[in-house]
């Protein structure tokens, strides 16, 4: 009898963790499926780019003028 019930008890725990990983896996998608809002992102990426491939962290303004 006492075996039935702890059984019972693990699975409810097994399904309250899958129940919140879903929560929080549609939580993080809701959140990040907004577009980029900064209008610059992606001359910002083309620099860090520049920076990675030049080794400096000073990038040539004039390169993308």
């Amino acid at each position: 009898m006492f075996e039935f019930l702890k059984n019972r008890m693990h699975n409810g725990k097994r399904f309250s963790v899958y129940g919140l990983g879903i929560i929080l896996l549609l939580t993080l998608a809701v959140r990040f499926a907004s577009p980029i809002k900064d209008g610059d992102f992606f001359w910002h990426a083309e620099y860090g780019k520049y920076m990675l491939e030049h080794g400096t962290l000073i990038p040539d303004h004039t390169i993308y003028s």
